[in-house]
């Protein structure tokens, strides 16, 4: 069977692009974008302005974080790189965003091994995250809540309080005019019930001052996840405390609260604290930051909540390492299944899974254009048999039973119909599949091989044609040699000059047909060559017509400019001329003058052919130009390789020039071209 490509390399790339999956490709060390699609640009928020661009300059905020360098990692040793749930700072609008993914980088190699370009596949899993983040806060609180269920009843008064205490602060705000003494007082004490709120509340908390983060009040809690004691942290500042927060980014965040006055809070956060003998410790924790308004209207302090998630964050990266090995004893399967998807797109393979028992069938979209479906339209394993031509349904069903029965694969070829009433061929393939040794499903794939068909047929059809087309002169040519062969010494004999004149017609018409099938040969290996030239338009056409004039049968009239000249290919020119006139005289024979038209448009000189015969039906217009298609007039058959105006379109075509034909039924026809000045 031939194997045909019906996608080239932009249509690869169009459906490429236009993939759900967030996909970039990347060659050189460098990192060159060479294709992306569309969601991965909308992860990056960028759009197809940067294909071709270092990544590093697309997203320059990526210098500072790893990605880059394990890209030219696997671009150096091959070796694949993969990543769950990695956070990445990302400059969306111009807004730094934090946005989780998963990821994976793979070398793509050449025959030889060689590396030519990177894959890069994600998927964005912030909501994800943040969501296990929240559900893993609510657990957290839950349990905590379930041990200090005998603090409840204290905790739920200072709440009542605190709320109570907020209350009255922004009555006393609305009063602020006229009742200063009295908010201050109310603020006071409110700072009071605060302080006291935090010293008593089960969550870590502590009120920090001014630029220096001076600790004013720590409860317990905090201090346990300080390891320090009231004495040691009261009145001192909080990088002073823990010199390593000064390289970390929270002190500046705190600051950035009492600048802004906008509270600030992070889900999920990795902090290196020291203990008291200098040992630094890896802790994790949800943190906000609240301000807290001075009489004034100033922010001179912060109050900082921690709720410290360090064994619930490392249970779930030991969880994480699992699942990595668990994804390392599987790459070799998602890496067979990725080339199996894109082997699959590329060659507009459509895929089903067929329930026996039901007829349901489990169909990809690929699979429901092949039968002409629409994508969201219901398709049964019935409904397939009904659309196939009656003659091959028995056969398909005796395939597919034997491949149940022997457990092997079916293959089958067959002719269908779509709803539209036009008829494809297509290509399936399948495998059963069982349970307790009885098939109940079917797996299977189909492609649609009209367009290949279609071809076998053309060239059939051609060479029937060119056999008979060859063989009529051919027989003539033959008999007019063996009556000159027994005429041979009568040289008087009057049949001799009919015979020589008889052979010398068959012979070129088998010339016409050679050279036309040699010209076919040289426009496909793209082997023919314009010898252009500057020439008279009037004299060329005086000379394509000498033989039409000659016979007296028709009158040849030419129309335009007798001084216009073009650069071009005479010989190829004058070959679509004399075409033209002898349609005119092989399909209007009643036609007896030929109107033959020039005249410069602009940059391009158009010429004319005009018959006043029958006309071409409308439907035969677009396919008069198509190679091997014969013309069928008034249902006529007509001689002919159905080869000479392909090689006129194809003449035009390498001069640059448009080519067409118009008709109308009863009034004639008109053949056109135009070349380039």
């Amino acid at each position: 069977m031939n194997k045909v490509t019906l996608l080239n390399s932009n249509d690869l790339l169009d459906i490429f692009s236009a993939s759900h999956i967030a996909t970039a490709i990347y060659t050189t060390d460098s990192l060159y974008v060479e294709a992306v699609t569309d969601a991965m640009l909308a992860f990056w928020g960028k759009d197809r302005s940067i294909i071709g661009l270092p990544l590093a300059e697309v997203l320059p905020e990526l210098r500072e974080q790893r990605f880059l360098d394990e890209l030219r990692s696997v671009w150096r040793t091959g070796i694949t790189i993969t990543g769950e749930a990695t956070p990445a700072e990302i400059i969306i609008d111009g807004n730094p965003t934090t946005r989780y993914y998963d990821y994976e980088y793979k070398a793509l190699r050449k025959a030889n091994g060689e590396i030519y370009a990177l894959l890069h596949t994600a998927s964005d899993i912030t909501e994800r995250v943040e969501g296990i983040a929240a559900a893993e806060k609510l657990e957290n609180e839950q349990v905590l809540n379930e041990e200090l269920a005998a603090a409840n009843e204290e905790l739920i008064a200072i709440n009542e309080e605190l709320n109570h205490s907020r209350q009255s602060l922004r009555e006393l705000n609305e009063e602020l005019e006229t009742r200063v003494a009295q908010r201050t007082r109310a603020a006071e004490a409110a700072r009071n019930r605060l302080e006291a709120m935090v010293m008593n509340t089960p969550i870590a908390m502590t009120i920090l001052k001014g630029h220096d983060l001076i600790v004013e009040v720590a409860n317990q809690p905090m201090l346990d996840v300080w390891r320090r004691n009231l004495s040691q942290v009261v009145g001192r500042g909080l990088v002073e405390i823990f010199p390593e927060l000064n390289d970390q980014p929270n002190p500046g965040r705190m600051r950035g609260v009492m600048q802004t006055g906008k509270r600030f809070t992070l889900p999920e956060t990795e902090v290196i604290l020291g203990t008291v003998d200098g040992v630094l410790k890896k802790h994790y924790a949800s943190f906000s930051y609240d301000p807290i308004i001075e009489d004034d209207g100033t922010i001179g302090s912060i109050l900082v909540t921690v709720i410290n998630i360090t064994e619930e964050v490392t249970n779930r990266q030991q969880l994480e390492k699992s699942r990595e090995e668990l994804l390392v004893a599987t790459q070799d399967l998602a890496e067979a299944n990725l080339r199996l998807n894109m082997a699959m797109e590329a060659s507009a393979l459509g895929i089903t899974e067929i329930v026996l028992a039901t007829g349901q069938m489990i169909t990809s979209e690929q699979f429901k254009k092949n039968y002409g479906r629409a994508v969201d339209e219901e398709f049964t394993y019935p409904q397939l048999f009904e659309c196939m031509l009656p003659q091959y349904r028995d056969e398909v069903k005796q395939r597919v039973k034997s491949a149940m029965d022997n457990h092997t694969i079916y293959d089958a070829e067959y002719e269908i119909e779509w709803p539209d009433g036009s008829r494809h061929w297509i290509s399936a393939h399948g495998i059963p599949q069982y349970e307790n040794g009885i098939a109940n499903r079917l797996v299977g794939v189909t492609r649609l091989i009209t367009a290949q068909k279609n071809l076998e047929q053309q060239k059939d059809d051609f060479l029937s044609v060119a056999s008979h087309e060859l063989k009529t002169p051919i027989t003539s040519l033959k008999a007019n040699l063996q009556l000159l062969q027994r005429l041979k010494d009568n040289p008087a004999n009057p049949m001799l000059p009919k015979l020589i004149d008889s052979a010398n017609k068959g012979m070129e018409k088998i010339t016409v047909l050679v050279d036309d099938l040699l010209n076919i040969k040289r426009f496909s290996q793209s082997h023919l060559k314009l010898e252009r030239n500057a020439f008279n338009v009037n004299a060329m056409l005086q000379n394509s017509c000498h033989a039409v004039k000659a016979e007296g049968k028709y009158e040849v009239q030419i129309e335009g400019d007798a001084d216009l000249e073009v650069i071009a290919d005479e010989h190829r020119v004058e070959q679509i001329v004399i075409n033209f006139v002898n349609n005119a005289v092989k399909y209007a024979p009643e036609s007896k003058v030929i109107v033959l038209q020039y005249a410069k448009l602009n940059n391009y000189i158009k010429i004319t052919v005009t018959d006043h015969g029958p006309g071409i039906p409308a439907d035969q217009l677009p396919h008069l130009f198509d190679r091997y298609w014969r013309a069928d007039h008034a249902s006529k058959k007509y001689s002919g390789l159905g080869l000479g105006l392909y090689i006129c379109a194809e003449i035009v075509k390498r001069h640059g020039g448009d080519i067409g034909a118009e008709s109308e039924l009863g009034l004639g026809s008109t053949f056109w071209f135009t070349l380039p000045v």
